[in-house]
């Protein structure tokens, strides 16, 4: 057998494969035109008051200084009374958030702060909760009444740390 030239040879006729089609989310986004930003607002000068000296209208009558009441210097308690406190307490403080939890079953927990000044016989001079449902904060207080908290011999200032959640 002779070799056929390479001209001779049959030839399969190509095909053209037509080109993939993109999805929309394939698809490169139309380039966005932006427009060119209008400079004329930096050619004119600032808009502020010209420097020079300060001048005063004249004196201004000076206020009575009020005097205020000393505030008194609190101590704290340790942080192992602190949560033996807390530890007693907890089945109030346990009532006050499920009473919350029932009259707002979408929330799911609660962190309230409880801030408590003491005198130095241990015996309650002020309350006061961060807590943003109103009836969970008075409840909160009135269940913190009952603590029988330690006599320092010093004005005392306590945060009571309380967190809750549903299981």
């Amino acid at each position: 057998m002779s070799p056929v030239p390479a001209q001779a040879r049959a030839v399969p006729p190509t095909r053209k494969i037509p080109a993939a089609k993109l999805g929309r989310f394939e698809q490169q986004p139309p380039p966005v035109k932006m427009k060119e930003p209008n400079r004329e607002m930096l050619k004119e000068p600032p808009l502020v008051p010209p420097i020079g000296p300060k001048v005063e209208d004249g004196p201004r009558p000076r206020e009575a200084a009020v005097p205020q009441e000393p505030r008194p210097v609190f101590d704290t308690l340790p942080d192992v009374v602190v949560m033996k406190l807390l530890e007693t307490n907890r089945a109030a403080y346990l009532r006050c958030f499920k009473l919350a939890v029932k009259r707002d079953p979408l929330t799911t927990s609660f962190k309230v702060k409880v801030h408590v000044e003491l005198d130095g016989d241990g015996d309650i001079m002020a309350t006061k909760s961060d807590a943003i449902d109103r009836e969970l904060g008075a409840c909160v207080l009135r269940a913190t009444e009952w603590i029988k908290f330690p006599a320092s011999g010093k004005p005392v200032a306590v945060d009571l740390p309380l967190f809750y959640r549903v299981e």
